[in-house]
């Protein structure tokens, strides 16, 4: 680290903990001085950050993420991608150093009014993902997105039950081979899709009214 005046100006340059410069130019020799010691004690610290590295755009930044995510399937990477491209689009053009606490609670009340609260929380995900390893690349000094806590998950699915009408006209439409069984295990049982997909004759118990659940298929399942 040294300062030196140039002209009329002082320069102070710092070298980097993972190599390379930082230059900083000053009309006062005051000013230079003091972004010296600061400079210092955060090199001491290991938070010493390079401002105009932090100038990235969030968007640039995001795309180099996402490049360098390797080790996940296509579809997991096609995601993040997506929700970079839709849910964060907001950011794409703010440096990185500029975006606070308050832009990410912003965002956040703006996004659930277009999008569930599981596709917000996502998307919050994603962007503390990204801004953490800023932190680690030394761009800024702190992950903002740790700062402001996922939306509530306070939605409820309403399960209406089928009614006695629904359930004489399913009957009806099923072979009455089956429609005894399917029809109990399915409506007494309390099965799971899956459950049922993988139900067998000797798996019910016609007295004492047992359902034994040992399997479950999926539509992948062969």
């Amino acid at each position: 680290m040294a300062t030196e005046r140039r002209g009329r100006s002082w320069r102070v340059r710092v070298r980097k903990p993972g190599g390379g410069w930082v230059t900083e130019t000053f009309s006062r020799k005051a000013d230079a001085d003091r972004f010296e010691r600061d400079a210092r004690t955060r090199l001491e610290a290991g938070s010493f950050v390079d401002h105009r590295a932090g100038r990235i755009p969030f968007g640039q930044y995001a795309t180099d993420y996402l490049a360098a995510k390797n080790g996940v399937e296509d579809s997991t990477k096609g995601n993040i991608e997506s929700r970079i491209r839709n849910q964060l689009a907001p950011f794409a053009t703010i440096p990185l150093l500029a975006i606070r606490p308050s832009d990410v609670e912003g965002w956040q009340t703006e996004a659930k009014n277009h999008v569930a609260p599981p596709t917000v929380n996502a998307a919050h995900g994603t962007l503390r993902q990204i801004l953490r390893r800023a932190v680690r690349d030394g761009l800024i000094p702190r992950n903002v997105a740790e700062d402001v806590d996922p939306l509530p998950m306070t939605q409820h699915r309403i399960i209406r039950p089928a009614t006695p009408e629904a359930i004489h006209a399913l009957a009806a439409a099923i072979d009455p081979r089956f429609s005894a069984a399917i029809l109990f295990a399915a409506l007494g049982s309390g099965c799971r899709s899956g459950e049922l997909w993988g139900l067998r004759v000797d798996d019910i118990e016609w007295i004492p009214r047992r359902v034994h659940i040992v399997r479950s298929l999926d539509d992948r399942s062969g």
